[in-house]
């Protein structure tokens, strides 16, 4: 192996950085959102314990990952933890969001699609992956009485258009339209993401959540979806979370 001592020099310095970061998270009470963060990463033997974690702000936590992918160029894993947060499944889920630049962003790209030429996944791997990242569904009739149960909003498509083997993408999303409050029913009933709260009211009137109706949130209003989301800079997937817990409402 050649020695190289700008590489070594590089990663002490990545090492230092993510040393401090995680020194000043320790000693500070913060307010408002804040992430939880591993210090030793999982998987590579980190413990859920109180001593291996510290609190973060989305920003910070964004750069400790960063940071790991530095000083661990060649752990797969902890590259694809900060590739779905900054445009995957963890920062969907994030109210404020990552704010990922552009040439972040096409190297963490090009890294991606150079790794996934590498790993070919096979159809049980992929079929895991669906179920992990897939949200059971409870179908109810209009007087709230549970009628039946799937694992995920594209079987409950199948299932009621009788294509059992259609590909996600030749299906319709009106179920998930119905669990995000898009619409108030989908096929003569009512669905919700297992583990949401019924609300009868909600599902009451025409179907369409949505048309021409102002977005109110913290005592603030705002004309369409799109404004909403340009204003507050908000994801998706939280939009709808806090519709459903009724902390973001729609004009009557």
């Amino acid at each position: 192996m050649i020695f190289n001592p700008l590489v070594v020099f590089i990663s002490m310095n990545y090492e230092k950085v993510y040393t401090q970061l995680i020194n000043k998270s320790k000693n500070r009470q913060l307010g408002g959102y804040v992430e939880s963060h591993h210090i030793v990463p999982r998987c590579m033997g980190g413990k859920d314990e109180s001593s291996n974690l510290v609190k973060l702000t989305a920003k910070e936590h964004f750069l400790a990952h960063k940071l790991l992918c530095e000083i661990y160029p060649s752990n797969i894993k902890l590259f694809y933890a900060l590739w779905l947060m900054a445009i995957g499944k963890k920062k969907i889920k994030c109210r404020e969001p990552y704010k990922v630049s552009s040439r972040d962003y096409e190297r963490m790209r090009l890294e991606f699609i150079k790794r996934s030429k590498l790993k070919k996944l096979s159809q049980t791997t992929k079929k895991l992956i669906a179920k992990k990242n897939s949200k059971p569904v409870i179908q109810y009739d209009f007087k709230g009485n549970i009628i039946n149960k799937f694992s995920s909003a594209s079987n409950a498509e199948r299932f009621i258009s009788n294509r059992p083997k259609a590909h996600w993408k030749k299906i319709s999303s009106n179920v998930m339209d119905c669990c995000r409050l898009k619409q108030k029913s989908a096929y003569g009933f009512i669905w919700k993401y297992e583990g949401e709260l019924l609300d009868l009211e909600q599902h009451k009137g025409s179907n369409n959540c949505v048309k021409g109706k102002k977005i109110i949130y913290q005592n603030k209003k705002y004309k369409t979806q799109k404004h909403f989301f340009k204003k507050t800079g908000m994801s998706n997937h939280m939009f709808y979370k806090m519709l459903n817990e009724n902390k973001i409402v729609y004009e009557n």
